[in-house]
């Protein structure tokens, strides 16, 4: 039995380590963006507009639209794919705009606060209980974020200082949070619905919000430099389309739990990468804070999921 299940398992592994690469080397690629020209908003527009073209174009190739134009005649289904769509936005736009303020690393750390902050949804608002390993990765998590901040000066990028740090810690904060919302909303408002249907006419949602920004005069263009646009690419292609494939393939094969603790790479990949490209290597404290976070990841995700009986 175990050997024929491990080529499966193997293949499950790599796939999510794969998507954790591209996700972890968007904040790289974001940053190089911005060095060739680029702001938040060209970004952010140029990258939903080329994933959501590459996504309904797999569709189409594939013979799926047909799944698509069920969800499309569902008024109420569709409006909430849409309405998950402008939930991302928010996530994105604070992550992005964050690396404009702060260093790659504490962007990244703090962000993956997220599944600390489901786990208080979770207890909070689908009434789960914590349990002594939710509440110690927890614990680990606040302090992980605590040292992962560290002094002012060892968190913002040079020329960067006073009201504009707090600005950045609260985007990237703020990131997580909103990241966490979409999560738990995605649970409920994608179910039942093919991952790639849900991916492409959600993310058309989140292009629709970036595309009326720029309408509305919000400093998005169309015009960039190769290398910004190669470094945009890149975000779309791998950090999104690939990525997001890769996982979902990878979940199918490992399970949920399993599909976690390897994602738990992703802000490794981030940090190394901001290292070796970006000459932006963690602060010692850093490093622990970071290991805090992860090690918290990997707790909550081993920990049961409990729900309170109800009462009769």
């Amino acid at each position: 039995m175990k050997a024929e299940e491990q080529p499966g398992t193997t293949l499950g592994l790599l796939l999510v380590l794969v998507s954790a690469t591209g996700y972890g080397s968007q904040a790289i690629f974001a940053r190089l963006a911005y060095s060739a020209g680029a702001n938040v908003s060209t970004v952010l527009l140029l990258r939903f507009l080329l994933a959501v073209a590459v996504l309904w174009g797999a569709l189409a190739v594939t013979r799926r639209i047909k799944f698509a134009w069920h969800i499309i005649r569902s008024r109420g289904r569709l409006l909430g794919l849409f309405a998950l769509g402008a939930v991302f936005s928010g996530n994105a736009a604070a992550y992005f705009s964050a690396l404009t303020y702060l260093h790659v690393a504490v962007v990244a750390l703090l962000f993956y606060l997220y599944p600390a902050i489901v786990l208080i949804f979770s207890a909070v608002f689908l009434h789960e209980r914590l349990g002594i390993l939710k509440l110690t990765a927890l614990m680990l998590a606040v302090s992980g974020s605590a040292l992962t901040v560290g002094p002012p000066g060892s968190v913002a990028l040079p020329g960067v200082g006073g009201g504009h740090i707090a600005l950045g810690l609260v985007l990237a904060l703020g990131a997580a949070v909103v990241y966490a919302i979409y999560i738990v909303l995605g649970n409920h408002l994608t179910a039942g619905i093919p991952s790639d249907v849900a991916a492409a006419v959600s993310m058309t949602g989140t292009a629709i919000v970036f595309g009326l920004g720029a309408l509305a005069g919000d400093g998005a263009t169309l015009r960039v430099s190769a290398s910004a646009g190669a470094s945009i690419a890149a975000i779309a292609l791998f950090s999104t389309v690939i990525a997001t494939s890769l996982f979902l393939a990878g979940l199918e094969r490992l399970g949920p739990s399993k599909t976690a603790i390897v994602a738990t790479v992703e802000p490794v990949v981030t940090l190394v990468l901001a290292t070796v490209v970006l000459h932006e290597p963690p602060a010692w404290f850093q490093t622990i804070g970071a290991a805090l976070i992860l090690a918290a990841v990997m707790l909550a995700q081993r920990a049961p999921r409990v729900v309170p009986a109800v009462q009769e």
